[in-house]
């Protein structure tokens, strides 16, 4: 399905569930997740004849030319297609509501067989729900290629699993997040009381970028701040993989996308934006993991910019999640400019040195927030 709209014919449509569905491929049992491969038509024209008492190549065969729309659809056909791909035979019809939910449920059933857990587009306009089958689409080719890291030794592990949302927005995809960035001084900066991320009401700006510097120095990162560096010291102190994947997203390139698995977290951005641009967009989405943004709800969609907003002022969104998430990514993309600083004094530097090197003028905080 492309992003102009609905799939207009039969054979169309039985060319995306070939293209979207995908069965589990044999392997040695060593991978961290399960390799994926296309359903074949042979294979679905064995059922196909078995189902229609004919032979499995004549089966096959019209199952090769219904694909090419070189023959019409039996009805009886079509019946034992949606049987095999879980779908309702409607699928094949002309109502148009139910062409849409058959879609809708072979994707969310693929996403989950590929073990996502939520799907986040980040800084776009609201999407039709064509657009939006296309991006998941997109995010689950992703998912099906991208292995989770093996765990560093002494990680804490992966966290449990729980139900994510956002209020008001419909989910693109959702089966549950938990838990994304609790933990010590880091999470404690982020908003936090009583142990659990403060998801109600929005810091202020003043707040956020506090949370940016002390978020910097928990890490032990000194300028200059480097998003990757940033990944890395938050995966480790969440024991929890952060991965970065550059790809043609195919729209613009302030769009980002959050990929959440039981074992890792993708961050997609586009791989020819300008490095600035591709930053931001990191930044962005790191903020919602900081942040807790996907904790305690039962889905997201973040990134839709408020149609009814004011439209000479750009940037404002519809929902406080995601303006935390820009401002913070803004911050971070303005601390990212501070130069390295000459005088700037080793973490781990003893007491009696450092107080000794601070009367020369040395200091142990690189960031100006």
């Amino acid at each position: 399905m492309d992003d102009a709209g609905q799939i207009p014919t039969v054979p169309a449509r039985l060319r995306w569930l070939f293209e979207t569905t995908a069965t589990r491929a044999p392997g040695d049992g060593s991978a961290a997740e399960p390799t994926w491969r296309a359903h074949t038509v042979v294979e679905v024209g064995r059922v196909l004849g078995g189902e229609l008492g004919i032979e499995a190549t004549a089966a096959t065969s019209l199952l090769s030319r219904l694909q090419a729309g070189r023959a019409d659809a039996p009805d009886a056909a079509l019946a034992v297609i949606a049987r095999f791909f879980g779908i309702d035979v409607g699928y094949f019809g002309s109502d148009p509501v139910v062409v849409g939910a058959a879609q809708d449920q072979v994707l969310d059933r693929a996403l989950r067989d590929a073990e996502v857990d939520l799907v986040a587009m980040c800084r776009t306009f609201v999407l039709s729900p064509e657009r939006r089958g296309a991006r998941l689409r997109f995010v689950l080719d992703i998912a099906r290629t991208t292995r989770a890291p093996t765990q560093r030794p002494g990680g804490v592990g992966p966290t449990n699993i729980g139900k994510v949302s956002s209020p008001g927005v419909r989910a693109c995809h959702h089966r549950g997040r938990a838990d994304l960035g609790r933990g010590s001084s880091v999470a404690g900066r982020a908003g936090t009381a009583g142990g659990k991320m403060r998801t109600r009401s929005s810091l202020t700006t003043r707040e956020i970028r506090e949370l940016c510097v002390h978020l910097l120095c928990d890490l032990d990162i000194v300028p200059p701040l480097d998003p990757r560096l940033l990944c890395q010291r938050l995966s480790e102190h969440r024991g929890r993989r952060i991965k970065l994947l550059a790809e043609e997203i195919f729209t613009t390139s302030s769009v980002g996308h959050l990929i959440c698995k039981p074992r890792h977290d993708v961050i997609v951005y586009q791989r020819t934006a300008p490095l600035a641009q591709q930053a931001h967009v990191i930044y962005h989405e790191l903020i919602h993991l900081v942040r807790g943004h996907l904790d305690g709800s039962e889905s997201l969609t973040c990134g839709a910019l408020d149609t009814a907003a004011d439209p000479a002022q750009p940037g404002l969104y519809s929902d406080w999640q995601e303006w935390e998430a820009e401002t913070g990514a803004t911050v971070l993309s303005e601390l990212s400019r501070q130069p390295a600083d000459p005088r700037l004094l080793a973490r781990d530097t003893p007491a009696p040195e450092g107080g000794l090197a601070a009367a020369f003028g040395l200091i142990r905080e690189g960031w100006r927030g």
